[in-house]
């Protein structure tokens, strides 16, 4: 929707425009059109990865599955970079093993 002949600032402003012309707004609907970026983008990834995105508290998720959902989410968003993803999603959750319990230990010596 942006015009490259203007600069950010007018593109933003006509979005605005745009979005308030459809009741889009803070004062009649209680959304901005950015906030509403990140909910489609935040669905994208609980459709793509089958649970919710770390920004909502989802859990783990297969380190494949997640790296596959978070690229769809930010070609979704035009970016290039994956990495970008994160801005809407989270950090990523890394599985960690819990430690064995005292009793669990092994020293080698059975």
């Amino acid at each position: 929707m942006g015009d490259p002949a203007h600069d950010l600032r007018r593109n933003l402003r006509r979005f605005d425009y745009v979005l308030s012309k459809f009741g889009i707004t803070v004062r009649d609907l209680g959304v901005t059109g950015h906030g509403l970026r990140h909910e489609v983008l935040i669905g994208h990834y609980e459709t793509f990865a089958g649970c919710p995105p770390p920004v909502r508290g989802g859990g783990v998720v297969p380190p494949e599955v997640d790296r596959a959902a978070r690229r769809s989410v930010a070609q979704l968003a035009g970016h290039a970079r994956t990495r970008a993803a994160g801005a809407y999603l989270g950090a990523v959750r890394v599985h960690r093993p819990a430690p064995p319990a005292d009793g669990d230990v092994k020293d080698g010596r059975d």
